[in-house]
């Protein structure tokens, strides 16, 4: 992974769920690997805003929305597996 390249993430969750616990604990696992980019992280809490994860087109938690650069993807599950989401920050850069 090149250097330089900024992302903004949208981590849903539901509470203090396990699934939300081993969510953010994995996202800050993945943000450990990519420590050459920029990562801006933005966490909803859909039990608080179930109307942002509507809006968002999400159904279910935990969900990592990738927001930009476009398009935007998600990532269902808890992030055990970091091999399923690293293809998504893989030679997509935003334009600075």
């Amino acid at each position: 992974m090149d250097s330089g390249r900024a992302y903004s993430l949208r981590l849903c969750v539901s509470g203090d769920s396990p699934s939300s616990r081993t969510a953010l604990r994995n996202l800050n696992r993945l943000k450990s690997s990519l420590k050459e980019a920029e990562l801006s992280v933005e966490m909803v809490d859909v039990s608080e805003e179930p109307q942002r994860a509507l809006e968002a087109d999400v159904f279910l938690t935990p969900t990592l929305q990738v927001v930009s650069p476009g398009p935007e993807r998600l990532v269902f599950g808890d992030l055990s597996d970091l091999d399923g989401p690293m293809p998504l920050f893989e030679g997509r850069a935003d334009e600075r």
